[in-house]
């Protein structure tokens, strides 16, 4: 039996991703990292029209990594503060997709905090993005020649599934 988790890095331009076997004690299955961008000013979208394009985008990506990898548990870094408006209202929307998307799946939904990831990751809960990319390379020597503007997303992915590493919800699906 499938037993893969998904691992989030939810962001608004970036979202890190992991599939994992926890079956097998986290067997790396693939990983990436959704990129969206603004639409060029010169094209004259509509602020909220260029925002649920790229939640679509997020969205749709998301749906087919679960069904891809017939995901049993997703587990993403809970969204937390924001600077101004503009990154408040991206917390927002990247918030609604999970909301929509726990919604629809019946499958869990588990969330941990930036510090449990730096944490379960580095064993600090001032780890820098170097830090945990460094530890993510020890873990997955496959990370070795991937740009910094996507791994520092996707080794927060990882630190998500260290987290949630001997979870009661994790021990019972290697039982599965």
């Amino acid at each position: 039996m499938n037993n893969r988790g998904l691992f989030l890095d939810l962001a608004f331009a970036h979202v890190g991703w992991i599939v994992l076997d926890v079956q097998n004690e986290y067997v790396l299955d693939n990983y990436g990292c959704i990129e969206t961008t603004k639409s060029p000013k010169v094209r004259k979208i509509r602020v909220a029209d260029d925002d649920t394009r790229r939640c679509r985008e997020i969205t749709v990506e998301i749906i087919r990594i679960i069904h891809e990898y017939d995901i049993r548990i997703v587990v993403l870094e809970a969204p937390v503060g924001s600077k101004n408006a503009r990154a408040a209202r991206c917390l927002g929307m990247s918030t609604g997709i999970v909301a929509a998307l726990e919604a629809v799946y019946d499958i869990p939904f588990l969330y941990v905090t930036p510090t449990d990831v730096k944490i379960a990751l580095c064993g600090n809960k001032k780890a820098s993005k170097d830090d945990m990319m460094e530890k993510a390379r020890e873990l997955f020597p496959d990370f070795a020649d991937m740009p910094k503007s996507k791994f520092e997303h996707i080794a927060d992915a990882l630190g998500v599934a260290e987290v949630v590493k001997e979870d009661p919800l994790i021990r019972m699906l290697r039982r599965v």
